[in-house]
């Protein structure tokens, strides 16, 4: 344009000025777009840690259960991984720790082998009901000081029966005994020559009969020899018996039945007699 004489030199060059400077604007203003964006990005960052700190507040367990104590009030001081805010219990399903002797660890590892080994608990208290359950856990060592083996079981805990940190009354069935003669536990006594009770004869007198007592179940006892079914042996007052001393029968009811008389020769007073099962 200069060249041909339609613009002078010094108006070209004011154009040309303008145009740098209209070209540093948009430079300019595009520095200041990358710098909103940058603090854009920056905010954006604040905000999501806000709500990430926000959801710090709110403390969901990964486990169900019942909560206790609250030891931490609304307004409280709290530190993270050092106040302890409260403790969750499961309760459903619960288990159970309790040990047996070792001399069964052989018995108890071959029934889980055919399937779950079914364990009984009751609570200690008079209204508790047994609850069953399984064996899922065995120690992989034997207490060397109380020569017993530690075992867990599960159980369901539907109607809460069982409460965590109480005591219960474990039976862990190994084996079922088909056709077992079973006696009240107080009928065997123990003698200079074993073991032995006193068995009612049909004419009302005692004789004492030795006997092979085996596994205990409760107030019941497995005897293995010296008593056929339908034998009746005496479950109180034996201290006061001897061979030939006549006994009351007990009857069905609890009650003692029609009064028995002595034998020739016999001492002190009868005691009383149960039918062994």
């Amino acid at each position: 344009m200069t060249e041909r004489g339609i613009v002078s030199p010094d108006a070209a060059q004011q154009s040309r000025a303008a145009a740098d400077a209209a070209g540093a604007t948009v430079n300019a203003d595009q520095a200041a777009i990358a710098s909103a964006r940058a603090q854009l990005v920056a905010q954006q960052a604040v905000v999501d840690n806000a709500k990430l700190q926000l959801d710090y507040t709110t403390i969901k367990a990964p486990i169900a259960g019942r909560t206790g104590n609250l030891p931490v009030k609304i307004g409280g001081l709290v530190n993270a991984n050092t106040t302890e805010l409260t403790t969750i219990a499961v309760i459903e399903p619960v288990f159970v720790t309790f040990s047996v002797p070792a001399t069964h660890l052989s018995a108890i590892e071959a029934q889980m082998k055919g399937g779950a080994l079914p364990v009984t608990a009751t609570p200690q208290d008079s209204e508790g009901l047994p609850s069953t359950g399984r064996v899922s856990f065995i120690d992989n060592a034997v207490d060397a000081s109380t020569d017993t083996i530690k075992l867990k079981a599960q159980f369901d805990n539907a109607d809460r029966g069982l409460w965590p940190g109480e005591f219960a009354r474990v039976a862990l069935r190994l084996r079922t005994i088909k056709g077992a003669t079973v006696v009240p536990a107080q009928a065997v006594q123990t003698g200079q020559d074993g073991q032995f009770v006193f068995v009612v004869k049909t004419d009302s007198t005692v004789e004492p009969r030795t006997v092979k007592a085996g596994q205990k179940m409760g107030e019941k006892v497995v005897v293995d020899s010296g008593l056929t079914p339908g034998d009746t042996v005496v479950t109180e007052g034996q201290l006061r018996l001897e061979a030939g001393v006549r006994v009351q029968p007990q009857g069905a009811n609890g009650n003692p039945g029609p009064a028995a008389g002595r034998g020739p020769g016999s001492r002190g007073r009868g005691g009383r007699g149960r039918e062994s099962q």
